[in-house]
């Protein structure tokens, strides 16, 4: 269902595309699960999120709780810095 529903705008590990924002950012992780149902219901077209509402509720909250499943994304691995190079 994710793939079907969010994955074109999200990316398919959820990791955002384009201007579209990650659904593992901190932000969205830390969302309640009520709060992403109500957006899902709702949408918020001025950022392009569309109204999910003709979506079966249940299929919602599996969207919902796959999306919690993944946890944040594993940040990169930082460069070395200049003073923490090796000799």
């Amino acid at each position: 269902m994710f793939e079907d529903h969010c994955a074109k705008c999200h990316a398919e590990d959820a990791t955002g595309r384009a201007k579209r924002p990650s659904l593992r950012s901190d932000r969205a992780q830390r969302a309640t699960d009520g709060e992403i149902l109500w957006l899902w219901r709702n949408g918020n077209l001025p950022k392009g999120t569309p109204t999910w509402a003709a979506l079966p509720e249940p299929m919602r909250w599996q969207i919902v709780s796959y999306i919690k499943s993944l946890g944040p994304a594993t940040p990169a691995a930082a460069p070395f810095a200049a003073d923490t190079k090796p000799n």
